[in-house]
């Protein structure tokens, strides 16, 4: 069931305590880490870039009113096409500053010392109601996964070894609709698919995708 395999750690409630998930997510556990980002003190930083993009794929105007509604309400402010230009940018700006954010995470929350591979993309998603996808179906479908809602399927059918450890950073607020969803009693089970064979993950695939990281300059 889903609750066997989910733990949540909520940082944000006193005396709580920093525990070493990464061997709890290796058994096939779903780790929650409320709190994270603000532990760390990125999670300004990342709305402040968030909107920072915004404005200059749109204008000022516009990012103030998402900043004043929340990016949950960013396909209300911008086009099919601004959405696309800021996912772009976006993407370019976070690439290589992700490796801060995870080796922090893994360290400092995680009590994760030893070596340690981090993929070399970012993938910025934002889940848009279907009817705005349907309006702007061949733009966002060149971006499955980002703009386009993926269906469910495992990683390892795709770009990532079978045992990295996939991290999901929410900016926005997480409600019911815009989340994720997860198959727990599928663990480690296989089953039939189709369509992702043909992306199946190559060992020659690691260097270019994976890089050693030991310790990042601030």
């Amino acid at each position: 069931t889903m609750a066997s395999r989910l733990t949540t750690i909520d940082l944000r409630e006193p005396g709580a305590v920093k525990q070493p998930w990464l061997d709890q997510v290796r058994d096939g556990r779903i780790v929650v880490v409320k709190g994270a980002l603000q532990q760390l003190n990125y999670l300004d930083p990342l709305k402040r870039l968030t909107l920072d993009v915004i404005e200059q794929e749109s204008s000022p105007e516009q990012a103030k009113d998402i900043e004043s509604r929340g990016f949950e309400a960013l396909h209300h402010c911008l086009t099919g096409r601004q959405i696309y230009a800021v996912y772009r940018a976006l993407t370019d700006r976070l690439v290589g500053r992700h490796n801060r954010i995870v080796l922090d995470f893994v360290r400092k929350l995680g009590g994760y010392g030893d070596r340690l591979y981090i993929g070399k993309k970012v993938w910025v998603r934002f889940f848009l109601p279907h009817d705005r996808f349907m309006e702007n179906r061949t733009l966002f479908s060149r971006r499955f996964g980002h703009l386009r809602t993926q269906n469910p399927h495992r990683d390892s059918w795709l770009t990532n070894p079978s045992n990295a450890i996939v991290l999901w950073i929410a900016v926005g607020r997480v409600g019911q609709g815009n989340g994720m969803l997860f198959y727990p009693d599928h663990w480690q089970r296989p089953f039939d698919h189709e369509d992702f064979e043909r992306c199946a993950f190559r060992i020659d695939a690691v260097p270019r995708l994976f890089h050693q990281v030991d310790h990042v300059a601030v």
